[in-house]
Order: structure tokens, then sequence, then C-alpha cells
């Protein structure tokens, strides 16, 4: 006969389980809806606004409305991209061993499949027909993250400055999505 202090350890014990189970299958849903939507992007050449997550880009729709709607309208200008040309951004201002040479021409730290771009789960912006000031940018930003997108402009970023990646929003859906579970999940088919 067990005691109830066994009884309350093996319950914790199979509550862990389970909630590890739960957040692993949760993560690989969305993994494999990501990967679907990759599919499609390759299958049927989408690019531009149709290459980005239907969320991401519901979440983007949404922030052009909100920009126009405060007079300070922008455009999406560089959505999701293949691994190649990732590294080919990636490679200006550098050497071949990757090294940096001249930081001015560095535009992302970000290799492929290490950019959310790569996934569909990233956009940058630009504004449509001025310059934003700071506080424009940060109002933006600001705008972005309401929607529940991550603001490059928060990033204290060696490539871009003490500004970080203002054009740059991405989606994590809180951190539970990273673009190196989805790197393994699409090498590996685990997370």
């Amino acid at each position: 006969m067990l005691n109830m202090e066994t009884i309350n350890s093996i319950a914790a014990m199979f509550k862990g389980f389970f909630e590890a189970l739960l957040k692993q299958d949760t993560e690989l849903v969305y993994c494999r809806a990501i990967c679907k939507h990759l599919a499609n992007v390759h299958l049927f050449d989408l690019a531009g606004k149709r290459s980005l997550y239907q969320v991401v880009l519901e979440k983007g729709n949404q922030l052009v409305e909100t920009q126009k709607q405060i007079g300070k309208p922008i455009q999406i200008v560089s959505a999701g991209r293949t691994a190649a040309t990732q590294n080919t951004y990636w490679l200006r201002g550098r050497n071949d061993k990757g090294e940096v040479v001249d930081r001015s021409k560095v535009i992302t730290d970000a290799q492929g499949l290490q950019s959310y771009h790569n996934y569909g789960l990233a956009f940058d912006v630009a504004f449509d027909g001025f310059t934003g000031t700071d506080a424009d940018w940060e109002t933006l930003g600001k705008n972005g993250e309401a929607l529940g997108l991550e603001w490059g402009g928060r990033w204290a970023d060696t490539t871009m400055g003490t500004k970080g990646d203002r054009p740059h929003f991405q989606w994590t859906d809180g951190g539970r999505i990273t673009w190196a579970k989805l790197k393994k999940y699409i090498e590996t088919g685990t997370i």
C-alpha cells in the first residue's frame, strides 16, 4: 500500500511528464504548420508578402493599416527570403572566413536558416513617402509590439548600431517559436 507522500510524488512526476509532452506537441504543431507553409512558398514560388506565414501576414497588414490611420504610412519592403539570399546578405562586409572587414556594409548577423525571414516569420518595413523621425520609429515599434510582434528597434545591435534594426518585425509567439527549433525540425523531424 502506498502512502500519501509516495502518491503525491508519483502524481507530480506524471504531471511533469504530461506537461512536457503537451509543450513539445504544441511546438511540433507550429513547426509542422510553418514547414507546410514553407513547402507552399517553394512549390508555388510565393514572394513578397505572400511568403509570410498567415499569422505574420495578418499582423503585418494590421500594422500597415494602423500606421495609415495615424497618418504615418508604411509598406512592407522585405518578407520571406531563402537561406541563400540570407547568406548573401550576411556576407556583405565580410571576408571569406566570415570575419567583418567593413562594418558599414554589414546588414545582418544572421546566416541562412538563422533568420526568421527564412521561415516567413519576419518582415521589414519602410515609411511610405517620408523619412521617419526617432519618434515615428518608436510609435511604429510600439504599434507592432501591441500586435504581438517583436520589434528589432529594441535590440542593442552591433550591426545596426544602438537603434537596433528598426525596420524589422518578427513573430515568435512570445518566444515559443525559435529559428533554432525550426531549423532542427527541418533537419531532423524533431525539436
